[in-house]
């Protein structure tokens, strides 16, 4: 499971870089929590 929580959260990384937000809510409340994730 720690395998899959890690290439998760690298596609959400991938899709930041490409872009930060995103036109659907729910990947957009992703992205916007990874964010907070990472600065924390």
């Amino acid at each position: 499971m720690a395998g899959l929580t890690e290439r998760w959260e690298a596609s959400l990384d991938a899709r930041r870089k490409m872009h930060p937000r995103s036109p659907v809510v729910v990947l957009d409340r992703l992205l916007q929590a990874r964010d907070l994730a990472l600065s924390a």
